[in-house]
């Protein structure tokens, strides 16, 4: 393969990584956008006292959903990724629901 073929290929996967940047970067700025009106919203429908309970209930709610997964769902895509690749699917489904059962007792 040549320094010609490289480069191209080169260019190529890098203006595939930029072109999906993009569009996470916009749809994060999306997201946080129609986030901030939703919650100008629910303020000013629930005014300042209901607001706070409303932000401590979701809080909470956020909180328990965060220890609840355990990490397990980062663990599930590197696990279920590393069986599959190698041709291993009873790893896999293994992988899968280990995790759906520590997550249910631990939520």
């Amino acid at each position: 393969m040549g320094q010609r073929n490289r480069t191209e290929i080169h260019e190529k996967e890098l203006s595939k990584v930029a072109q999906g940047a993009g569009t996470i970067l916009l749809g994060k700025v999306l997201g946080n956008g129609i986030q901030y009106l939703y919650t100008v919203t629910i303020a000013r429908i629930l005014g300042v006292q209901y607001f706070g309970s409303f932000v401590l209930g979701v809080t909470v709610i956020n909180v328990a959903g965060l220890i609840g997964r355990l990490g397990l769902d980062n663990g599930v895509i590197k696990y279920v990724s590393l069986y599959n690749g190698a041709g291993d699917p009873g790893r896999v489904k293994g992988a899968i629901v280990q995790s759906l059962k520590y997550s249910f007792v631990a939520s």
